[in-house]
């Protein structure tokens, strides 16, 4: 039990820290973050900051799960918004607009009035991870179509919407595996899926790095 608690703190903290260095990455990369681009990088940087934040806190606070409805809303405003100028239809990016709007009330709701901030956010990150895959889908069709003859993996972009893909699935994934045996109070198999979780996202997330280091370096 020691074994697999340290596991699964090492494993934190070691998405905070993949986090933190995809932040320092662009902001070496400040001046190009224009456009759609902000959106994304408002998400990186607020992202790692809520990853400290939980890492700081962990050890301090019986719950910290509080931290879960800001960091659910940026993900689902700022990645929203990134993935519908990738999309650029402009019937989608209203829609965008307005559910971005509807969530962060949801949000407000969910935390004081139905959930509460004491609790595991599920409403909101089940509807943020089908909202997000949807979308990215959506985006990386979009990619694949205003690049035919090209491979999709030399499109920034691509890079981008692959991870923004492969982690809401695998979050997905994660919730419903947890889900699952959450009911059985079996402390070693919920360990090994939060720990795999944690090893497998920050492998995702250089996908993001890969799309960082396509940026235009700042002058």
């Amino acid at each position: 039990m020691l074994s697999e608690l340290f596991l699964y703190r090492f494993s934190g903290w070691l998405l905070t820290a993949v986090w933190l260095f995809l932040s320092f990455q662009a902001l070496r990369r400040r001046g190009a973050w224009n456009g759609k681009y902000r959106y994304f990088l408002v998400f990186l940087l607020s992202i790692s900051l809520i990853e400290l934040l939980a890492a700081i806190t962990a050890p301090l606070l019986s719950n910290n799960l509080f931290l879960d409805y800001p960091y659910i809303t940026i993900e689902f405003v700022m990645l929203g918004l990134f993935l519908a100028r990738i999309i650029d239809i402009g019937f989608i990016t209203r829609l965008v607009n307005i559910a971005s709007v509807l969530f962060v009330i949801f949000q407000i709701a969910n935390a004081f009035w139905l959930q509460g901030l004491e609790s595991y956010n599920s409403y909101g990150e089940y509807v943020n991870n089908a909202y997000l895959f949807m979308l990215s889908v959506w985006a990386l069709t979009v990619l694949y179509r205003q690049n035919l003859g090209r491979s999709i993996l030399a499109v920034r972009d691509a890079w981008f919407v692959l991870g923004i893909l492969g982690i809401y699935l695998l979050v997905a994934v994660i919730d419903f595996l947890y889900g699952m045996a959450l009911p059985y109070q079996n402390d070693h198999f919920l360990y090994v899926v939060l720990i795999s979780g944690n090893f497998l996202k920050s492998g995702l997330l250089m996908l993001y790095y890969k799309g960082i280091r396509m940026m235009p370096p700042s002058r």
